[in-house]
């Protein structure tokens, strides 16, 4: 019986990791695109190569924050809550006309993560 409880509570744990993950691969596919244009948009570099390289630091901070929560993932809960709400504000900040949008499908997936993340673990705490 115990065999049993303890498969049904390991997949809370897994589950946001793994959407967050995903969300990391696509945001790192951003950054590789982004990365192409600046190194061809380079010969006048301004303003924007500035919010470019905000942008490139968030993105690395948030793969960063995805390696802590397979790796532990109490922290890795807090970390993808800052990341979230770090890439939510920068996209609040930057975007035009589409502020709250851009908030929303950068930094929703690694809030949403990170509270998935914080109830599995509260989830197997009780246990």
């Amino acid at each position: 019986m115990n065999d049993d409880v303890s498969r049904d509570t390991g997949a809370p744990r897994r589950t946001p990791r793994g959407v967050s993950s995903v969300k990391t691969g696509q945001l790192l596919a951003t950054a590789f695109t982004a990365l192409f244009i600046l190194i061809g948009l380079s010969s006048g570099l301004d303003e924007d190569s500035a919010e470019v390289v905000t942008l490139f630091v968030l993105f690395g901070y948030a793969v960063a924050c995805v390696l802590v929560a397979w790796w532990r993932p109490a922290i890795g809960a807090l970390s993808l809550a800052l990341a979230g709400v770090a890439l939510a504000v920068f996209f609040a900040v930057v975007g035009a006309h589409d502020r709250v949008l851009l908030a929303l499908i950068f930094g929703g997936p690694y809030l949403l993560c990170a509270i998935l993340l914080w109830y599995g673990m509260s989830r197997l705490s009780r246990a």
